[in-house]
């Protein structure tokens, strides 16, 4: 039956096959069909976990990118804090020049 089904023997079109022989042909291809649903099965139970590892994935990007915008946030604000420290200390320094400059001239 095998080289039937391998195609390995010729089959003459005018030899129909035995009881057995059709018996054996339909268990070969139910065999094969559970086979198909079995793969089909546990394709879609990777499917289903590559879409739980995905939507994980997701979540963790969507924290990533809220800490991203709260580091971004307080950047901007310590960059705010040193412009102001430097405004401090450049008015700090210019008063401390024309301080030297009157005792200089003093």
């Amino acid at each position: 039956m095998a080289e039937f089904l391998s195609g390995a023997n010729e089959h003459k079109a005018h030899a129909p096959l035995s009881s057995g022989q059709t018996l054996a042909v339909c268990q070969f291809l139910n065999g094969r069909t559970d086979q198909a649903f079995t793969e089909i099965a546990e394709l879609r139970n990777s499917l289903d976990r590559s879409t739980g590892d995905m939507n994980k994935l997701l979540n963790e990007f969507a924290v990533v990118s809220g800490s991203m915008q709260e580091l971004k946030r307080e950047m901007q604000a310590v960059n705010g804090r040193v412009d102001t420290a430097t405004g401090s200390s450049k008015e700090s320094l210019s008063a401390n020049d024309k301080l030297k400059q009157g005792l200089k001239a003093a």
